[in-house]
């Protein structure tokens, strides 16, 4: 998938799923009560027990666009590319990651926080910035970076639910990345999937409703 569509499906989808901290199992689950839904952007973090052989192995699904993210040096970024990740994100503004990015020409979602931050990244070619954490800063900072830097496309991530998404795509967030609040954690135990994805449909619908 190339950089432009990859964008595309983010501005459609509006949420990206972390899957951060998982066994195999609950990750297998996850992504297939994901198919179910209108998601379809999914996230393994790095630090993630056996992260990669789990990328490698979705990274061959059609249905999803499999990433990695937690990518915080070269050595990783070339771990995640090895085993076909579509996309990288990163938790911090790293140069050496962005120029990797680059050469490989593979989209990035670069993390950032600072005004200084988030315009270095996409400057130097991120596609879009994940501001992390966003929990720390609220829906308010979004708004405020958004106003002299409008052209750059933010992914709050960190502390974003069903309560506050909203308002951060309301504040001029381009999508938001999520994690815990994508699950729940009885359907997760009992492998109830119907529930997940009950769960994550009102997800959905508290986020995006007008």
């Amino acid at each position: 998938m190339d950089r432009k569509t990859f964008v595309k499906e983010v501005e459609s989808q509006k949420i990206i799923a972390i899957l951060r901290g998982m066994a195999p199992a609950d990750v297998n689950f996850s992504i297939e009560a994901l198919k179910g839904t209108a998601l379809g952007i999914v996230e393994i973090t790095m630090d993630t027990p056996g992260a990669v052989d789990m990328v490698r192995e979705y990274s061959k699904d059609k249905e999803i666009i499999m990433g990695m993210g937690t990518i915080t040096c070269y050595e990783e970024l070339e771990k995640a590319l090895q085993a076909g990740a579509k996309f990288i994100v990163t938790p911090i503004l790293s140069l050496e990651v962005l120029q990797g990015c680059r050469e490989a020409d593979i989209p990035l979602i670069c993390g950032a926080l600072t005004p200084s931050e988030i315009m270095t990244a996409w400057q130097g070619g991120a596609d879009l910035v994940k501001v992390f954490p966003a929990s720390t800063m609220g829906p308010s900072y979004i708004k405020g970076i958004l106003g002299p830097l409008s052209r750059v496309k933010l992914v709050p991530t960190g502390g974003i639910n069903a309560e506050n998404g909203k308002s951060y795509l309301e504040a001029g967030a381009t999508a938001l990345g999520i994690g815990g609040s994508l699950f729940n954690q009885e359907a997760l135990v009992e492998r109830d999937i119907n529930r997940q994805r009950e769960h994550l449909q009102s997800l959905i619908a508290n986020i995006k409703r007008n």
